[in-house]
């Protein structure tokens, strides 16, 4: 029994020490197909420029660029072709100095342990560890590193299982820097997610504590940032799942503009879906952003904001399509300019063929504790367009697309809000009316404003086209098949 032990101690241990080289081979073909789906991403690049592998570690090196076309899109942006706007000099300068720095290529530098073991940070059994950090050698990213006296400016740490998923942590470290004229002090950011090859999905949770940036005389503060995201990746970078990013306070001071007051936003965010139905052919997505309060304006405080943006049935080819565009558009000149178009167009037709809903559920804020609410849907039915029908025949027939359409909407504020909002169309009428030499004071111009207003909403609560309820005021309108109802009340579209 002695011997036996001993032989298959032995036999283990030489099993333990063949297996990372094996394992290397392994994680090799793995990391390859990882990087081929960084390439899915229209606007980025990723290239493997060194894979060394050993028997019991391996050391690879990966470049990352934005792509030619995206940075010739932001090229375009950025440096206005416009002769009566002309861009200095130094602003050039500027320009320049930005541009070289986006199209320049970040290094990464990865060293792999393989498994079944490691011990690098504690034991650990799986295919490999990883330890990616930026190359800051030498450059301007050398030069950034030691002004800030940081021993790396961004690393990832990665643990593989057997299984290929990979538990991944990232971090940017706390940054404290101040010159004559700023300061920056920004607490980190940190990471943590796992990856799933199997089905390519993604959970991962990540924080910034505090960011401050001081700047003669412009003072920024944000605290509290939490970002989550549990998603899927599909075909041409198309992800499936939710988002959502939650910041617990911004405040903002600018003592050019004013000496006292600061901005406040508490409790701000977004949150976003993305989704599949259930026959595999539609996609839908939400976007919603909510601020529970904005205070630090004269005379204003601003509460319970929230708009919510939905829209569905989306042809998921269509989608694959424009996502598939989107990797080309670099690409594009005058001489396939209407090919784009062309394309373009195509796409268009085929979302608005398989019929989809705009909806805007709710757009809502409190203004000094008056209420404003609204909700809007949208939907178009492909089914209606006749067989053979195009882009060109819908636009050049109004009448056949408005026939396609339906939707529904209402709009409801308290009294002293819509008279404000009224206010303040009318005001805007008057003052672009009188024009800038007018001699009627901003004053007397508010005044009009003000009592022109409440007649305007008076006439529409006669008209029926508002209802009162209380101090609730409200409008409820449908559109379909050519008839547009407000408050059960037909109207002529011949009105609008």
């Amino acid at each position: 029994m002695r011997k036996f032990l001993v032989g298959l101690f032995v036999v283990l241990i030489v099993a333990i020490a063949g297996l990372p080289p094996v394992f290397g081979v392994v994680y090799e073909r793995q990391f390859e197909e990882q990087m081929d789906i960084g390439q899915l991403n229209p606007y980025t690049e990723f290239r493997v420029a060194e894979f060394e592998r050993g028997l019991y570690s391996s050391h690879a090196t990966v470049t990352f660029s934005l792509s030619d076309e995206y940075v010739e899109q932001i090229r375009s942006a950025v440096v206005p072709d416009d002769p009566d706007n002309p861009v200095t000099a130094e602003q050039l300068a500027d320009l320049d100095e930005l541009l070289d720095l986006i199209e320049g290529e970040l290094q990464f530098n990865v060293d792999i342990q393989h498994g079944p073991t490691s011990f690098p940070d504690g034991q650990f059994i799986g295919l490999a560890t990883v330890k990616s950090t930026l190359d800051s050698s030498d450059g301007a990213l050398a030069e950034l590193q030691n002004e800030l006296g940081l021993s790396h400016l961004f690393a990832i740490d990665a643990q593989v299982g057997l299984d290929g998923s990979t538990d991944f942590q990232a971090s940017v470290p706390p940054v404290k820097y101040q010159d004559t004229d700023s300061a920056i002090d920004f607490s980190g950011l940190t990471i943590d997610g796992h990856y799933d090859n199997r089905d390519r999905s993604v959970v991962a949770t990540s924080g910034i504590d505090s960011i401050a940036v001081n700047n003669t005389g412009f003072e920024l503060t944000i605290a509290g940032v939490e970002m989550n995201t549990d998603a899927r990746l599909l075909e041409n970078y198309l992800s499936l799942g939710t988002t959502d990013i939650r910041i617990n306070e911004i405040v903002l001071f600018d003592s050019n503009i004013s000496e006292q007051s600061r901005v406040r936003i508490s409790n701000a965010g977004l949150s976003g879906a993305v989704d599949v139905d259930e026959s595999g052919k539609k996609i839908s997505m939400d976007i919603n952003y909510f601020i529970e309060e904005i205070s630090g304006f004269p005379e204003m405080e601003i509460a319970n904001v929230r708009l919510n943006f939905g829209i569905s049935e989306i042809d998921l080819e269509a989608m694959y399509s424009y996502l598939e565009m989107t990797r080309n558009i670099g690409t594009i000149d005058q001489d396939n300019s209407a090919e784009y178009m062309a394309e373009i167009q195509a796409i268009a037709f085929q979302v608005l063929n398989g019929s989809p809903r705009l909806s805007i559920d709710p757009l809502a804020f409190d203004l000094n504790g008056e209420s404003f609410i609204a909700q809007l849907q949208i939907d178009f039915d492909g089914a209606a367009l006749p067989p053979g029908s195009t882009l060109d025949v819908l636009v050049g027939n109004p009448l056949l697309l408005m026939g396609a359409l339906s939707g529904k909407a209402y709009i409801e504020a308290s009294d002293t809000m819509a008279n404000l909002i009224a206010s303040n169309i009318v005001k805007s009428q008057l003052t672009a009316t009188l024009g800038p030499e007018s001699e009627v004071s901003e004053e007397d111009i508010e005044t009009l404003a003000a009592g022109q207003s409440q007649i305007m909403i008076e006439s529409f609560v006669q008209q029926g086209m508002i209802k009162r309820t209380g101090a609730l005021l409200r409008s409820d309108i449908s559109y379909k098949a050519g008839e547009l109802v407000v408050n059960e009340t037909l109207l002529p579209l011949g009105m609008f």
